[in-house]
């Protein structure tokens, strides 16, 4: 019998939980959409409820979670993150673990882009990528050597918040001018707005 998965995408602005297949293949999808303002455990608690009424969820053999932040990968737990105020030092993989199938693998999200791309589309031609993941946020994740590349601690690739203008505009970070500050979806989207403010096409 085909192994089933459950891979959830914990985003700034929505939230995606999928039942997947050995190939990779997506049997089913749902969107939650992300509330910040939420604990991590209430947020926790509708990301079990809306898995727990997937019609698969007794097949699955484990569960993956990617995260915008900064991620202690090897404890589960989300350390940061820019675009959700109320995840510190959250122990994401704890929280799962009293409703959904374990073992629970949490990740970095474009880390767990980036291993995807690899597995899916780039196996077999390369050996090294960098996957750069553009959303509510941007992130970056590398492949080296067909390994995930995490560096020192565990941030390696996260391109979104290298300064590209240190006297840019405040980052949710704390620091100023990040890239993400520049081609961040709700950056973007105030930016085009300001613009026609002005008068600009």
């Amino acid at each position: 019998m085909t192994k089933l998965f459950l891979g959830i995408d914990l985003g700034g602005t929505a939230i995606k939980v999928a039942v997947v297949d050995e190939k990779g293949g997506i049997l089913e999808l749902e969107t939650v959409k992300n509330d910040p303002s939420l604990s991590p455990e209430r947020l926790c608690s509708e990301i079990v409820d809306k898995a727990k009424g997937m019609k698969d969820l007794r097949r699955i053999s484990g569960t993956g979670i990617g995260v915008a932040g900064d991620i202690d990968q090897e404890r589960g737990i989300v350390r940061f993150s820019p675009n959700l105020p109320k995840w510190k030092n959250a122990n994401l993989r704890k929280m799962l673990g009293k409703g959904l199938p374990k073992p629970i693998v949490v990740d970095n999200d474009a880390n767990a882009a980036a291993l995807g791309a690899y597995w899916l589309e780039a196996r077999g031609k390369v050996e090294n990528l960098l996957c750069v993941t553009l959303g509510t946020g941007v992130g970056g994740g590398l492949i080296c050597n067909g390994k995930v590349y995490r560096g020192a601690s565990g941030t390696a690739g996260e391109i979104g918040h290298m300064p590209y203008n240190p006297d840019g505009p405040e980052c949710n970070c704390g620091s100023r001018g990040c890239i993400e500050r520049y081609i961040g979806a709700p950056n973007m989207s105030f930016q085009a707005k300001e613009g026609v403010k002005a008068g600009k096409s």
